[in-house]
């Protein structure tokens, strides 16, 4: 039998290739589950372009942390596997119409958060039928 010095190497970098294969990679800015957020969350609203500061502490963990679990799916920050914070909230509030207004007018507001880097995270719609409420 031919014996060669790097076949077990090569066989442990083969396995450990294998195993690694199907696990999803972190995306940048990700961190443990039980990190703490960098502290604030900056809000853009387009309608008058101008930028609020929000204190992460102030807002649920649901709010402040995108996290995923062992799987690859979205999980809450205490069973997931990673988490990344959401530092930043790009938001773009309509009328009826299409015009920009303040969000407490608004029938349509779309929400883009990111984490560190400008990273895109999520985007969500939030319709409102008619008038909003005064």
């Amino acid at each position: 039998m031919l014996r060669h010095p790097f076949v077990p190497l090569l066989s442990l970098a083969c396995l450990l290739a294998a195993g690694c294969a199907g696990t999803r990679a972190q995306p940048p800015g990700a961190r443990a589950p039980d990190a703490p957020h960098p502290g604030t969350i900056a809000l853009h609203h387009a309608w008058n372009g101008s930028t609020q500061t929000l204190r992460a502490q102030d807002f649920p963990a649901s709010f402040t942390f995108r996290c995923i679990d062992a799987r690859g799916e979205p999980a809450e920050r205490a069973r997931a596997a990673w988490c990344v914070p959401v530092v930043e909230i790009e938001s773009v509030s309509v009328d009826a119409a299409g015009h920009a207004v303040a969000p407490a007018d608004a029938v349509q507001i779309d929400s883009t958060a990111y984490g560190p880097g400008h990273r895109f995270l999520d985007h969500t719609r939030l319709m409102r039928d008619g008038r909003p409420p005064v």
